[in-house]
């Protein structure tokens, strides 16, 4: 898969700050915490936001360094964070940019945002049409496309430094009901949808200005 995405399989690695000396991450909207024990495992100080309570409490048993907290009002000062991520979060708020703003107050000047959501372009929302996993009305208030993207983080002070379309096999399995042992075929297949831009998810990678406070 590195191999056929090519350049877009090392533009993140390659952009994001080094974990070396204590670097802080926290994932807004972290929901079982898997990402931030991953993230704790290569060596940051890692911190997981959730406002489902319930959740939270079972995901507390294995990743206990997870707060609850709501997106828009993060209970951190300013410039604590050297990386924030956002895993398919901004599409289910309300107030999307006051999420991205709040990030952005609490990250560290040069600091990194990395935030990742379902492209409505991709190729499989054009084939699976209204049945498309991710249009999901009665959870999703948005759908971003490249330019709105951008402009949205732009817009809540960030400089974008990256934006590509990404593989998601979920999208496919999930779509027609498949089963997980598909996984590796909806991904390669995802690979070359990538290859044209119509990925099943966009993700981007921004930093706050060194010039900010």
């Amino acid at each position: 898969m590195v191999r056929l995405l090519g350049r877009r399989a090392g533009w993140l690695l390659g952009n994001l700050p080094p974990p070396e000396g204590g670097g802080r991450a926290l994932d807004v909207g972290c929901g079982w915490g898997h990402y931030v024990r991953s993230a704790a495992r290569l060596g940051w100080f890692a911190v997981g936001v959730e406002r489902d309570a319930r959740r939270l409490r079972v995901a507390r048993v294995v990743t206990p360094s997870l707060v609850l907290a709501d997106a828009g009002a993060l209970p951190f000062g300013a410039g604590q964070y050297h990386l924030v991520t956002l895993w398919h979060v901004l599409e289910h708020l309300p107030a999307p940019r006051q999420a991205l703003e709040e990030a952005r107050r609490i990250l560290a000047p040069g600091g990194v945002l990395l935030l990742e959501v379902p492209h409505p372009l991709s190729l499989q929302a054009r084939l699976a049409g209204p049945r498309w996993l991710h249009w999901a009305p009665h959870v999703h208030y948005w759908h971003f496309t490249r330019r709105t993207l951008r402009a949205l983080v732009e817009a809540a002070g960030f400089r974008v430094r990256a934006l590509h379309s990404w593989p998601n096999a979920a999208g496919w399995c999930r779509t027609w009901g498949l089963s997980p042992r598909w996984d590796p075929v909806c991904a390669l297949l995802d690979v070359f949808a990538t290859g044209g831009g119509r990925g099943g998810v966009l993700r981007l990678l921004a930093v706050k200005p060194c010039d900010s406070t």
